[in-house]
């Protein structure tokens, strides 16, 4: 827990702006979204920039740059219904956000040894295979992007596997973030394309939210 108070703070309004959120999709209220989820990513990455050791790190920039394609992705899916360009602008944003996590993962020390280079992209190979077969039927005009998107999300956390799980646990919330980013995904891809998932909209953002 952070020892600042204008970073509690922060934290506190990132959890209360989840809470509300989830109510918000759970009971059928969309016009509360437009606060709750726009609130989210920048009080994250102002709590973010409040830790004190963040101010040395070389590579500080890249957690912010995800969190903001995050937040854009966050606003136009809030749009989504009106046009189908909002979902597209949506899923690029998320995925130059990814694309920023992957090359933050890969910048940071790998674990040594073939398992951890080669050993996960068989399982992680046949993840996806099988995921984009459930979707494929249903994608239409959207086949590529969502396999694009599918495949960056995967190859994340590729690169969340190789980095070496030590140093206070870093790597391994590194890597649970990553997971919780696939799942969440897979959610959304499975609620959206193939069928609908009782609390699809809770569970997606609670897993989004902390993946963050």
């Amino acid at each position: 827990m952070v020892k600042n108070k204008p970073g509690t703070m922060l934290l506190v309004i990132f959890l209360v702006a989840l809470l509300v959120e989830m109510m918000a999709i759970a009971a059928g209220y969309p016009q509360v979204r437009y606060v709750s989820k726009i609130v989210l990513m920048p009080a994250l990455a102002a709590w973010y920039f409040l830790q004190p050791k963040q101010s040395r790190n070389p590579m500080n920039g890249f957690i912010p740059a995800a969190l903001f394609f995050s937040w854009m992705g966050d606003i136009f899916l809030l749009f989504e219904q009106r046009q189908a360009v909002f979902f597209m602008s949506g899923l690029g944003s998320f995925l130059i956000a990814h694309i920023v996590y992957l090359v933050y993962f890969s910048r940071l020390r790998a674990a040594s040894g073939s398992f951890y280079r080669l050993g996960w992209i068989v399982p992680l190979g046949l993840y996806y295979f099988l995921l984009m077969r459930l979707l494929d039927p249903s994608l239409g005009a959207l086949g590529w992007p969502v396999r694009i998107y599918g495949f960056t999300i995967c190859l994340m956390l590729f690169t969340a596997i190789r980095l070496r799980l030590d140093r206070g646990g870093a790597g391994r919330k590194m890597l649970a973030g990553a997971l919780l980013f696939v799942l969440s995904d897979s959610l959304l891809a499975i609620d959206r394309f193939y069928q609908p998932v009782a609390l699809a909209g809770c569970w997606i953002m609670l897993t989004y939210a902390v993946a963050q």
